[in-house]
């Protein structure tokens, strides 16, 4: 059974702070603003008691795929260590400190506080206690477990498992024995189960003989061809169905998925091991989805779903003098106070008078939005909709707008193609330029990043010509004896010669090569294969010009 592992921070988590059981002043990680530059960060590490912990590592990752940053630290005599240059992201920055002896902690730091400037974080580690136990069903015989703090009183669960940074991982064990050292404390237990589906389960620390009764009932179903006949090898989504919840933040109402599966021959499926209550099926094959609706009763359920059974709406998109807007993209999905579906969701493109058709609809009530082109400067118009609604007219009135335009240089004045420009999808092309559009509420300011090169934001009326610095950069191939590529998926990075890790990439599965962003000095290039091997290099950079790494399987 393994201890608290490393994780990215959820792809949605969006300005929150989590990291300690009820939120409040009792959370095992205090941050506080402080004087001193933004992405530094003092952690003071203590005991129960509030003496200080020596030698305790502090591990900081965050960023992004352009600048995906871990750094680490080791506590002195008086539990003190300062990281610098801690990256930020939309994402936030996740924190773990371990100690021998102690049970591991982490969190997440958001992002707006680690750019306002230096952060003071006060951590308490709690002595190691055991948690150990076995789950009870027939089917507990492997599936992969993780442990979070337990939702604090009148939390939201679906929520808080959104969320929430994962204290421990690990793996079922023979005949569904787990075992893990935590601190003190409750927690919440999730197995994900061979079918798919995952049990749920809140446990305290400290405790040796825990057992734990998992549900069995089921869900069986079958998935139809709009002609009727059996389609086999549909995949098959189970989803616990939500309730309104209107506090979320934009972006936070996730999709929570309880099972995972295909059809057989016959076009059956079955999904065991979940609870008494309201689910959605969804099925997709060959492009296409079709969903219902399912109440999960004492004695199980049965689904069918059969393809072209939904009800279609049409309509057409204008703008404010009502004249056809041909080449809109129109998109149906769930209400805002649904979990996003993609099997939900219905496209379409407007013909030449601007007018469309959405087909087998399975939702009573959507929500249907015009999506812009590329580069172009018309807003969105949206409308709710519900089933056997009329020809639905949307309209698309201009916006006060204004495009800037511009080209993109290194610092040989040669063009740079395919920056990103202000995070609005717009991209420079292979002469370096760029147009993107800028909104009445957007600042007159314009972001130019790219990798390997220095990121710059420059004044609007300054954009014509960005001149970006490069940044020392290396270009990782994994090949054999003979120099040939050893195709693969394969996992490396780079490190400082103290170990400090700088950046990651994942090689493409043709040419077994990735970029990877460095610093000057003595560095360490290393990784794992698709195959379980090791590979090694070390390498001098002495410039930002780009390097070539050469990492030979054995």
């Amino acid at each position: 059974m393994g201890t608290a592992v490393a994780s990215s921070p959820p792809m949605l988590l969006l300005a929150l702070l989590i990291a300690s059981l009820d939120g409040g002043a009792s959370s095992p990680i205090q941050p506080e603003p402080r004087p001193g530059p933004a992405g530094e960060v003092t952690a003071v590490v203590i005991d129960e008691r509030g003496a200080p912990i020596a030698g305790a590592v502090v591990e900081l990752m965050g960023g992004d795929h352009h600048d995906l940053r871990h750094l680490q630290g080791e506590t002195g005599a008086d539990g003190r260590v300062t990281v610098t240059g801690v990256a930020t992201s939309m994402y936030g920055t996740t924190i773990s400190v371990h100690r021998e002896g102690y049970g591991p902690v982490r969190g997440t730091l958001e992002e707006t506080s680690l750019r306002r400037g230096a952060l003071s974080v006060r951590i308490r580690l709690g002595k190691a206690q055991a948690l150990a136990g076995i789950i009870l069903a027939p089917d507990a015989t492997s599936g992969s477990l993780r442990l979070i703090q337990a939702p604090p009183p009148g939390a939201d669960p679906a929520r808080w498992r959104y969320t929430a940074v994962a204290q421990a991982t690990g793996t079922l064990g023979p005949g569904g024995g787990f075992a893990f050292e935590v601190p003190e404390g409750d927690y919440e237990l999730s197995w994900l189960r061979p079918s798919g589906a995952e049990f749920f389960a809140v446990v305290h620390a400290p405790s040796a003989k825990l057992a734990l009764q998992a549900p069995v009932r089921a869900l069986d179903g079958r998935v139809l061809a709009s002609t009727g006949a059996p389609l086999a090898g549909a995949s098959v989504e189970v989803e616990r169905a939500l309730t309104q919840q209107p506090s979320w933040p934009p972006g936070l109402r996730p999709s929570p998925l309880a099972a995972l599966t295909k059809t057989d021959a016959q076009g059956r499926f079955s999904v065991k091991g979940l609870d008494i209550g309201p689910y959605r099926v969804e099925a997709s094959s060959g492009g296409l989805c079709h969903a219902r609706a399912v109440e999960l009763r004492e004695a199980g359920a049965a689904a069918e779903l059969t393809f072209g059974s939904g009800w279609t709406l049409t309509g057409q998109v204008v703008d404010g003098e009502g004249h056809g807007l041909p080449g809109t993209a129109v998109i149906l999905t769930e209400p805002p106070d649904q979990p996003l579906s993609m099997c939900s969701a219905r496209s379409a493109v407007t013909d030449a008078q601007g007018r469309f058709t959405l087909r087998d609809i399975d939702l009573d009530a959507a929500r249907v939005a015009t999506v812009p082109a590329r580069g172009s400067d018309l807003p969105t118009a949206e409308a709710a909709v519900r089933k056997g609604a009329p020809p639905l007219t949307l309209t698309v009135r201009q916006l006060a707008t204004r495009t800037v335009r511009g080209v993109v240089l290194g610092p040989d004045r040669k063009p740079i193609a395919g920056a990103m420009v202000s995070n609005r999808g717009a991209f420079t092309d292979e002469r370096g330029q760029f147009s993107v559009v800028l909104g009445p509420a957007d600042p007159p300011v314009v972001s130019v990043s790219r990798r390997c090169f220095v990121q710059r934001e420059v004044p609007e009326a300054e954009a014509a010509t960005i001149v970006l610095e490069r940044r020392p950069c290396l270009a990782a191939y994994v090949v054999d004896a003979q120099k040939r590529p050893v195709p693969g998926l394969h996992s490396l990075e780079v490190k400082r010669a103290d170990g400090t890790r700088l950046a990651s990439c994942t090689t493409r599965q043709a040419e077994a090569d990735c970029t990877l962003e460095a610093e000057l000095g003595e560095l360490v290039v290393s990784g794992t294969l698709r195959d379980g091997r090791a590979v090694r290099a070390q390498v001098k950079v002495d410039g930002p010009e780009k390097r070539d790494v050469y990492l030979t399987a054995p």
